[in-house]
């Protein structure tokens, strides 16, 4: 299905790197270029740092009650990830976090840690930037 497609297509771009959150960024940009609202993508891997798998959380505002964590580590630990990565979009496009985007990311880091879960990234993308909660900083995002 469509995921496959999706997942071929980042496995096939060689130069996508999962230890770069521009590019992570720039991948998700073009895909939620459209959306009028927000959406919360997970990304899956396994210890090798290899995409196992994609997922939507939500999509409309998202708010503690959209990013539950059973959710996110439900999937988590069905699909035995090592690690994860969350991205999600302001159609406003201004990646700077909301007050609700910083809590719930440290919920969700505590949770992980619990569990044993890598939480690698928050990645929230805008227009022409993003955001990454793992330096805490708004980046340029050229566009191919």
């Amino acid at each position: 299905g469509e995921l496959s497609v999706r997942l071929s297509k980042l496995t096939s771009r060689e130069q996508l790197s999962f230890n770069s959150p521009a590019s992570i960024a720039r991948y998700y940009m073009a895909e939620f270029r459209s959306y009028r609202q927000e959406h919360l993508m997970m990304m899956l891997f396994d210890s090798k740092n290899h995409l196992v798998g994609e997922r939507l959380i939500s999509k409309g505002t998202i708010n503690a009650s959209m990013a539950e964590p059973r959710d996110i580590f439900g999937e988590a630990l069905r699909t035995g990830a090592f690690s994860i990565i969350l991205i999600h979009n302001h159609p406003s496009g201004n990646p700077a976090p909301s007050v609700e985007d910083e809590l719930i990311t440290q919920k969700i880091k505590e949770m992980a840690d619990c569990l044993e879960i890598e939480f690698i990234d928050h990645l929230i993308v805008g227009k022409h930037c993003f955001y990454s909660f793992a330096s805490k900083k708004i980046y340029q995002n050229k566009e191919d």
